[in-house]
C-alpha cells in the first residue's frame, strides 16, 4: 500500500459514490475494499498524528462501504 495514494484514491471512491455512480462499479468498490483492508492492517502499527489521520481515513472507507451495503 502506498500511503501517499490513500487520500486521493479514497476521495475518488467517495466522490464517485456521492455522485451515485458507484453502485454499479466493481472496480471502485474493489479499490475501496482494498483501502479499508490495508488501513485496518497497518494503522495499528502507527502512532501519533499520522495514526490519527489514517484512522479517520479508515473510518471514512468503512462508513462508505456500510452505506453501500444497505
Amino acid at each position: 500500500m502506498d500511503l501517499v495514494l490513500v487520500d486521493p484514491d479514497l476521495a475518488g471512491c467517495v466522490m464517485h459514490f456521492l455522485g451515485d455512480k458507484f453502485r454499479d462499479d466493481d472496480f471502485q468498490l474493489g479499490v475501496l475494499r482494498q483501502i479499508a483492508s490495508d488501513l485496518d492492517r497497518i494503522v495499528p502499527m502507527m502512532s501519533g498524528e499520522v495514526a490519527q489521520y489514517f484512522k479517520r481515513e479508515a473510518l471514512l472507507a468503512h462508513a462508505t462501504l456500510r452505506a453501500l451495503v444497505k
